[in-house]
């Protein structure tokens, strides 16, 4: 795992300039103090090392000492020299979880080289962790502390924090599974003949990861730790039995184990949950599928207005990934997902549909879906979004004076330049036009002059052989045009994501007269999935598109919190308004973009009034 001291070196050592604390701080999405911490403790000791941290003027630069340094070579051992505690709790959990014996704190404390009130606290944090899963940590006097649960939680656990701190190096996983790389590419090799001769497929990531599982449980079953029981909560097909079957009959030839029947269920929930899905051309859609599928864009529809039933692609698609994604989330077999921040950013209207997907199947269910597997529903979404827009464009009206000819010749250039089917664009002459319900046209493009529409947008082309002007529905897209003075609080001294959400909830309830329900859609969505996005912003939203208008409420914070992920200073509330829908999306891109701009919101530390606030938003 990458320390943050050499994620502020390579910061400072990629920058022709000095970086500010404050800089810095924004990149890797920490408090100041926590960055002038970890420069002030390189510094102390960096006599040791060939590049040093100096100030330079009010940043920070680094110096090399010795010109012949490889970069790559020192940020390596900068690594593993800095072994702070999220490493410490990791590396505890990890022994825990792989002894089956109790581990004394003191000899723990000994092993990590840190004090026994220290790891106290490690232990705390542990604990935290553990309870994620159903375990729970056991004292016995004079022994020590071990984790209690059953045996498949203790393994989900391990694999899931030895993967997710890994960053893919196969030789440490196999040395914290305690085997050899030799083992790894033999248990790999075993999965991959059972898959050829049934001809089934796993993703490379799933083979990987049920290849640890099973290293994992292996090493667990040479100390006696079986899982005992298993509740099978989905259909599993024959091939998947029969592969189980196989790979187990493989792994007991070559490590002279006897697998009881529950480790094969074991390997089988994985396959299941694992699905590749990978060039398929059939696909069958169970009739319990394609109710799920059903309702949950029944409810997409009724929250965000976004009509996916007639999408038969995305059907397809959802009823390969959805039962393995229901059997990965009742086991608790996690896939971590590499984009999740990516796809969180850059496809907001497709993750807020996963997440009103979450939502359904919470209330089916039960259970929460996690952020990972929100991040890989909402790539499907996205494609489908983009089908959507397609296919669902505005409807154009076309408005020419210069004979049918002309006519045609701008209807072509608007099919082509803009997607936009045949049967969405209407021509007629001015004339023409007095008679013709306007209400029923989202846009009106004309070569000519026309009379007053009523507020319509109208596009104006003077040249039929030039491009167009962007297509937009309304001028509301500026971000100034929602700003209230009402609404807009600077260096709140508010402690808690709590304080702040009600806060401006009950600002917004009381300037808008709203009914308290208000509230309890923003916190509904909160729940569901944090909307705290890095950079120190947070942009919490209503789940429903429940007002008539949008509304924006902003507010600073004296000091950064924690929301649930990341630190937070600067607070977006939004509510999409019933009548903005067709430009929602394009006011979230805005918005989005500006809050991840470091040095945008860099600046609105210095923000004081509401006119300077409505002066950087232009």
């Amino acid at each position: 795992m990458e320390s943050r001291i050499r994620k502020i070196l390579e910061i400072l050592l990629r920058s022709e300039s000095e970086q500010t604390i404050k800089a810095i701080s924004f990149q890797l999405d920490v408090s100041e103090k926590t960055i002038r911490e970890e420069i002030n403790h390189y510094i102390q000791r960096q006599n040791d090392y060939p590049i040093h941290i100096v100030m330079v003027n009010k940043g920070y630069k680094a110096i090399r000492t010795d010109s012949n340094v490889d970069k790559k070579t020192f940020l390596s051992k900068i690594d593993s020299d800095s072994t702070g505690q999220e490493q410490r709790v990791q590396s505890v959990l990890k022994k825990l979880l792989i002894n089956k014996k109790y581990i004394k704190i003191e000899d723990l404390a000994d092993e990590e080289y840190v004090s026994v009130p220290t790891m106290n606290r490690i232990i705390k944090s542990i604990k935290t962790i553990l309870d994620q899963y159903n375990l729970n940590i056991k004292t016995r006097p004079g022994y020590g502390i071990s984790v209690y649960g059953e045996e498949i939680d203790k393994r989900l656990c391990y694999v899931h924090i030895l993967t997710k701190y890994s960053y893919g190096d196969i030789e440490s996983i196999v040395k914290e599974c305690r085997m050899d790389i030799e083992d790894y590419y033999s248990i790999d090799f075993i999965i991959r003949k059972s898959m050829e001769e049934k001809n089934y497929d796993l993703t490379e990531t799933g083979i990987k990861n049920l290849t640890i599982h099973l290293m994992y449980a292996i090493t667990r079953m040479k100390t006696g730790s079986y899982i005992e029981n298993i509740p099978l909560k989905y259909e599993i097909s024959q091939k998947e039995t029969e592969i189980a079957q196989n790979i187990i009959h493989d792994l007991e030839q070559e490590y002279k184990l006897e697998f009881p029947v529950t480790e094969i269920d074991y390997v089988r929930i994985h396959l299941l949950s694992k699905r590749g899905n990978l060039n398929q051309n059939i696909v069958h859609v169970t009739p319990e599928v394609e109710k799920i599928i059903g309702q949950i864009h029944d409810k997409i529809y009724q929250v965000a207005g976004l009509d996916f039933s007639k999408d038969l692609e995305l059907l397809s698609m959802l009823a390969l990934h959805i039962e393995p994604m229901l059997s990965r989330i009742q086991y608790g077999i996690d896939i971590p997902n590499p984009v999740l921040k990516e796809v969180k950013l850059k496809f907001p209207t497709a993750y807020e549909c996963a997440v009103i997907a979450s939502d359904y199947l919470k209330e089916k269910y039960g259970f929460k879906v996690s952020d990972d597997e929100l991040g890989y529903l909402s790539l499907h979404y996205n494609l489908a979004l983009e089908r959507l827009n397609k296919g669902n464009f505005q409807k154009v009206l076309v408005v020419c004076g210069s004979g049918a000819g002309t006519a045609r010749l701008l209807q072509r250039k608007i099919e082509t330049q803009f997607h936009i089917d045949s049967d969405k664009i209407t021509l007629c002459s001015v004339r023409e036009m007095k008679n013709k319900d306007l209400s029923n046209f989202d846009i009106i493009v004309s070569s000519v002059p026309i009379p007053d529409t009523k507020g319509k947008k109208i596009i104006m082309v003077d040249d039929v052989l030039s491009n167009l002007p962007s297509l937009t529905l309304e001028d509301k897209s500026s971000l100034n045009y929602y700003l209230d003075p009402n609404l807009v609080f600077f260096q709140k001294d508010l402690k808690s994501r709590e304080e702040v959400i009600d806060f401006c909830c009950e600002q917004v309830i009381k300037t808008h007269n709203l009914q308290n329900d208000f509230k309890e859609e923003v916190w509904k969505r909160e729940n569901l999935s944090s909307t705290d996005i890095g950079n120190f912003v947070a942009i919490p939203h209503a789940f429903t598109m429940c007002t008539k208008e949008t509304i924006f409420c902003i507010c600073t914070l004296k000091k950064a919190i924690l929301w649930k992920n990341h630190k937070v200073k600067y607070v977006f509330l939004v509510s999409f308004g019933k009548s903005d829908l067709k430009i929602s999306h394009d006011i979230n891109e805005k918005l989005i973009s500006l809050v991840l701009d470091t040095k945008w919101v860099s600046i609105l530390d210095s923000i004081r009034t509401f006119e300077e606030l409505k002066n950087i938003l232009e």
